[in-house]
């Protein structure tokens, strides 16, 4: 499930350069810290700049400003991210990330949200379908996405689950395999997948055409001969 982006203000202490609550128990660890980058939550630009962390599981970026401003994005949201440096996409060379949230298909206007406050409802924040981080730095953009590229790996997407019937789900539909179904028939003219009742059904029925066409053929060989 995509939870998209979420706000996030745990910190360990009260301070601006405290480090984020991370789920230790959980197997979580931080993987990389840079400072001093710019967000932008899809087509706003959230002026001061924060710290981002990187953990085993999200991408965390807090405020260097504001103790109570920070945000979250857990890798499985993630769908794509890149770098991106052309000053006509957006003015300054950063990290773009698309997010997969399953709120994104629900319209949303970011004309709607006038200052950071509203922007930190729930609601909204869900919607969010791209943001842009955007180091002090340029150059630290490279060691940056691959960090990003080797902590995604670690959360692979999550592949549906074979039940004891040997049936998948896909979106509501379901499709069946049997192993019998994947079986090359020794006799190519019986059908493959069927019960050993079904083939012998089969057979006798193969068998009946044959003959009755042996029969047919048998008759006319015969009027054939009498015409003659």
């Amino acid at each position: 499930m995509a939870s998209g982006l979420r706000l996030f203000r745990d910190r360990v202490g009260n301070q601006l350069t405290a480090d984020p609550v991370l789920d230790a128990s959980g197997g979580e660890k931080l993987m990389h810290v840079e400072p001093s980058v710019v967000i932008s939550l899809g087509n706003r630009l959230v002026e001061a700049a924060g710290t981002l962390y990187v953990t085993t599981k999200q991408v965390v970026w807090l405020s260097e400003a504001d103790v109570n401003m920070g945000y979250a994005l857990d890798f499985l949201s993630i769908s794509l991210h890149a770098v991106s440096t052309d000053p006509k996409t957006f003015a300054f060379p950063c990290i773009y990330i698309q997010i997969d949230s399953d709120c994104a298909d629900e319209s949303s206007d970011d004309s709607e949200c006038e200052d950071i406050q509203n922007m930190e409802h729930t609601d909204f924040l869900k919607k969010i379908t791209e943001l842009r981080l955007g180091p002090s730095n340029p150059n630290n953009l490279n060691t940056l996405f691959n960090v990003l590229c080797d902590c995604a790996e670690l959360n692979p997407d999550v592949v549906p689950e074979q039940d004891e019937n040997n049936e998948w789900n896909f979106g509501g539909n379901q499709m069946s395999f049997d192993d019998s179904e994947w079986m090359m028939s020794e006799n190519a003219s019986l059908p493959i997948g069927l019960s050993d009742e079904q083939q012998i059904l089969s057979r006798t029925l193969q068998e009946l055409n044959m003959n009755d066409q042996r029969f047919e053929d048998a008759e006319e060989s015969e009027n054939m001969a009498d015409k003659s």
